[in-house]
């Protein structure tokens, strides 16, 4: 699976380079904090959101990594890179539907499994 950065245009960075699918994962406009705590893909060549990207939970009842976390807030910052216009006045924090899901089924008497999302807000990153 591929992501698109849309039309190629000047950097919100002020490097002199474009909003690229080889540029926007190594742009200073994303944190460190966030982008380090991707795991690399084992080939230089691959892009390493397409990695996580590939690495989709197979079942959209399987529990959320930590990870996905921080990928859903990287993909809003690229978005709104390469679309500063854009209206995000109601966009939930990245994620928030699948944390909820989680506490819910955390918080449910039948639940059994150890292996939930953590409730760390990579927001605040």
């Amino acid at each position: 699976m591929n992501w698109l950065p849309g039309k190629l245009k000047q950097c919100e960075c002020l490097s002199e380079v474009l909003t690229s699918r080889h540029h926007l994962p190594h742009c200073p406009s994303i944190p460190l904090s966030l982008r380090s705590a991707l795991f690399r893909p084992y080939h230089p060549d691959i892009n390493i959101i397409d990695a996580h990207l590939n690495a989709l939970p197979e079942k959209s009842s399987d529990p959320c990594p930590l990870v996905w976390l921080h990928l859903m807030v990287i993909l809003q910052r690229f978005d709104r890179i390469c679309n500063p216009d854009g209206d995000y006045s109601t966009d939930l924090s990245p994620g928030m539907l699948w944390i909820e899901r989680e506490r819910r089924q955390l918080s449910s008497p039948s639940s059994s499994s150890s292996e939930h999302v953590h409730s760390e807000s990579p927001t605040s990153l």
